[in-house]
This record gives structure tokens, C-alpha cells and sequence, in this order.
């Protein structure tokens, strides 16, 4: 998506670089996490968690005990009308949903790792909450345009929606068919592996040997690059980083 738009402003073919999405996330069995989803973001009308609930609240009519994890910051003193309205709907649905505000980083991914599946709604850049629920071990339920389809795999078209009616079809479909969520555990492996921190590492060495035509082969050029890398792995935040793009 980033990379299309710089290709035709600059007519220069980008290399893309994913950030390494460092999460600290418990390894919990598939059959030991709970028949829930988890969605991720602040509590505000852009994120559009309304959206998923209703989503979800549709899913379980179909006759789906599913559950949702809302894991939010508040938003901001502008939001609170809206805060407000989901706090309302969490309250009147309170049998399902469970509402975790400004959780520490360790209860964050503790209701992360328990989690089956995970939904956003929001199109974006990136999306580095669907990222995180990959790295968990969830399988993700995402917009069908929009930075996020890269993360979760172009080729996973089952876990793609365009309105909240195709997300109910989506889910139920896939709710309802355990070798098919198998065979989409097995996908997110694949897409998890894109945001190793090792690959991010390797992957930044070469490009800058690449664009100063320097041989990784010399140990004292390797040396240089492998300092350099470690240096902006330390310094890098994984908070909603887009990816890294570097011109050809």
C-alpha cells in the first residue's frame, strides 16, 4: 500500500521492510485459549469498535457462543460521548463482553495469548495490533483493503471482509469448519515469521550492504552493518510503526 504510493510519486521501486513486531506473548496450546475474540484500540469513533461488536453480536445469533475481548486506551477527553456509548453496549452485553481499559503490558498479552481469533475493523497503514494477534497465535479477521491485508496474507482471503454483513458470512464460515481454522493456524505461522526481530535484523543488513555496494563477505563491513542494526533494533518502538521503506 506505502510502497505502491511512493512507486508512483517517485517512480523509484521501494524495497519494503517490515518492522519486527517484539511482543513478549505467552505460548498457549489452541485448545486451551478461550472461544473468543480480541479487539485491540483506542476507544474511539475512527476505530469503530461499535462495529465489532455488532459484528459479533450477529455471529453469536447465528448460534456461536464466541466472546470479545475489548483491550483500550480511553481516547482522549474529546472521545468521551463515544467512550461513553461502548461502555453503554459492554454493560448491556456484559454476559460476552469484558472491556479491559489501559491494562500493564503483561495483562495485555495475557488476554492476547488466551484469545482464538481477533477482529479490527478500521482499514490501516499498517496495523501493528493485528500483528501482535498473529504473533499470538490467533487467527485475525481483518478489512479487505487496506495495509492490514498485507499482514495477515493476501492469499487468506477467508479472514477478508468488506462490510460488516460479509463479516458475519466470514466468520461463521470459518467458526463452523476446524480444518479450515487449522489450515489458517498454519498460515499465520507463515505471515508471524515476516516480523521476526532475526529477520528484521538480516534483512536491514543487506539492504544497507546492498546501497553502499558493500560485500557482506568482509568482516570488518559486516561488523560495521551488524553494529548499525543493533543500534536501530534497540532504538526501534514497535508502537504502530508502518513499514520501513528504503528506494531502490
Amino acid at each position: 500500500m506505502v510502497a505502491e504510493r511512493i512507486e508512483k510519486a517517485y517512480d523509484t521501486t521501494p524495497e519494503v521492510l517490515y518492522p519486527p513486531v517484539v511482543i513478549d506473548v505467552q505460548d498457549v496450546p489452541w485448545e486451551a485459549k478461550e472461544f473468543a475474540f480480541i479487539c485491540s484500540g483506542r476507544l474511539t469513533l475512527p476505530k469503530e469498535p461499535h462495529k465489532v461488536i455488532e459484528i459479533l453480536g450477529r455471529v453469536r445469533d447465528r448460534g456461536f457462543p464466541v466472546k470479545l475481548h475489548l483491550t483500550a486506551g480511553g481516547g482522549g477527553v474529546y472521545a468521551w460521548q463515544y467512550r461513553d456509548r461502548i461502555r453503554k453496549l459492554v454493560q448491556a452485553n456484559a454476559d460476552w463482553i469484558t472491556l479491559h481499559e489501559n491494562l500493564s503490558y503483561a495483562d495485555y498479552t495475557d488476554v492476547l495469548s488466551r484469545c482464538q481469533f481477533g477482529i479490527h475493523y478500521k482499514t490501516e497503514p499498517f496495523g501493528i495490533s493485528i500483528a501482535e494477534m498473529i504473533k499470538a497465535g490467533a487467527i485475525p479477521f481483518v478489512r479487505s483493503f487496506g495495509g492490514q491485508v498485507e499482514i495477515v496474507g493476501e492469499d487468506n482471503k477467508e479472514l477478508f471482509f468488506f462490510d460488516p454483513d460479509e463479516a458475519v458470512e466470514k466468520i461463521c464460515f470459518v467458526l463452523g469448519n476446524e480444518p479450515l481454522q487449522a489450515q489458517m493456524r498454519s498460515a499465520m505461522v507463515t505471515q508471524k515469521n515476516l516480523f521476526s526481530t532475526e529477520r528484521f535484523m538480516t534483512e536491514f543488513r543487506q539492504i544497507v550492504a546492498q546501497h553502499l555496494n558493500r560485500d557482506l563477505s568482509d568482516p570488518s563491513v559486516l561488523a560495521t552493518v551488524v553494529a548499525a542494526t543493533e543500534r536501530s533494533a534497540a532504538e526501534h518502538s514497535a508502537e504502530s510503526d508502518p513499514p520501513v521503506l528504503v528506494g531502490a
